[in-house]
């Protein structure tokens, strides 16, 4: 009685909205309770007859887990494992591919055979996923299968159609260069490396970088770990970069002396660059470096060149044409800058005043 007016509940909700995947989803579990495989397998292909009316993925994303729950419950309450087979393959065949895909659903079905010890089945669903929609989680899901296998060369084949499918992609590059890595491939790693700091359209280009300097600092090679640390200098005065070049002499290399050129480095480009607050932060990171892995004297001649922040008024263009506002803003002192550089500065900026003033 109860059972039955819960049925009638669902159709009653499946009338009003056919495309409702979670009454769907309650229906079945109601006729899995009941062990009735009959109904189960109604249900279920009811369900999925019901498929989304528009190419949008977030309108199939509760659509398909009712293909993968009809598959799973006869893989493992039926044991019926062609139709669960079959199951899965219509899923892959649904899903329009060409607009979107889940890399969940591969990986599922390839996982499947692998339960059943249809290895070469479940790498050709892989496979099949590599060249329909390459999406990245396919590549590391692929590779991890093989990587469990033991089957090495064949994890450097499927990380080589990952970088020919997403070479401006960090983690392709660095997931294979952890491959070589934990085989023992040092120079094949670093020959990755160098093809990855190389490669001019790399997103986030820092994460290769930074994959080659844990790469030569895990293996203790100190002195090639520097080297990349100085070719990424000259690529890029970021002062991220000092910062963590520093860190890496002071902490890893225990190098103060390495540390103070490079910080004399980028105190001296920023302050060319006139650009005082990426200076001052890289006098303040010093300080910090001094005090901790140095002595007293050595942070007393950095502190002394820390600079002073003073209140400065400028000119600015108002909203009208024509008008000037004088506006108050913050500015860098530094010890460091000669007095006559300063008064330099000033005259300058009073003969800029006084001509807006007499063309006015």
């Amino acid at each position: 009685m109860v059972l039955n007016k819960r049925r009638y509940i669902y159709e009653e909700g499946i009338k009003d909205n056919p495309r409702n995947y979670d009454v769907w989803f309650d229906y079945a579990r109601l006729e899995e309770t009941c062990g009735d495989v009959g109904k189960i397998r109604e249900v279920y292909e009811r369900a999925i007859a019901n498929k989304p009316p528009v190419l949008q993925k977030r309108y199939w994303k509760r659509y398909i887990y009712l293909w993968i729950d009809y598959a799973l419950f006869e893989e493992m309450q039926t044991g019926d494992i062609e139709k669960a087979r079959q199951v899965y393959a219509t899923l892959l065949r649904v899903v329009p591919h060409k607009h979107f895909s889940f890399a969940k659903i591969w990986k599922i079905c390839a996982e499947f055979e692998v339960r059943q010890l249809q290895l070469d089945k479940a790498r050709m669903i892989f496979g099949r996923a590599i060249a329909e929609c390459q999406k990245e989680r396919i590549f590391l899901d692929y590779a991890d299968l093989e990587m469990r296998l033991g089957n090495i060369d064949r994890c450097r084949k499927i990380y080589g159609k990952f970088l020919e499918a997403h070479p401006q992609n960090p983690k392709a590059w660095n997931v294979f260069v952890d491959l070589e890595d934990s085989v023992g491939e040092l120079d094949r790693a670093r020959a990755l490396c160098e093809l990855a700091i190389g490669h001019d359209r790399l997103d986030m280009p820092e994460l290769a970088w930074k994959r080659y300097i844990d790469l030569e600092v895990s293996h203790d090679e100190f002195e090639a770990a520097r080297k990349v640390w100085l070719k990424l200098l000259e690529k890029s005065n970021h002062v991220r970069v000092f910062i963590a070049y520093s860190e890496f002499e002071a902490v890893t290399c225990g190098s103060m002396p390495h540390c103070r050129e490079a910080m004399e480095k980028g105190v001296k480009h920023f302050k060319a660059e006139n650009r005082g607050d990426e200076r001052a932060m890289l006098l303040e990171h010093w300080l910090k470096l001094e005090r901790e892995h140095s002595d007293a004297p050595s942070a007393e001649a950095v502190e002394s060149r820390l600079p002073k922040r003073v209140k400065k008024r400028r000119t600015v263009p108002g909203a009208e044409p024509g008008q000037e506002i004088v506006e108050e803003y913050m500015d860098y002192v530094f010890p460091d800058d000669k007095p006559e550089q300063q008064n330099l500065k000033i005259l300058e900026m009073a003969r800029a005043w006084k001509k807006r003033k007499l063309s006015a």
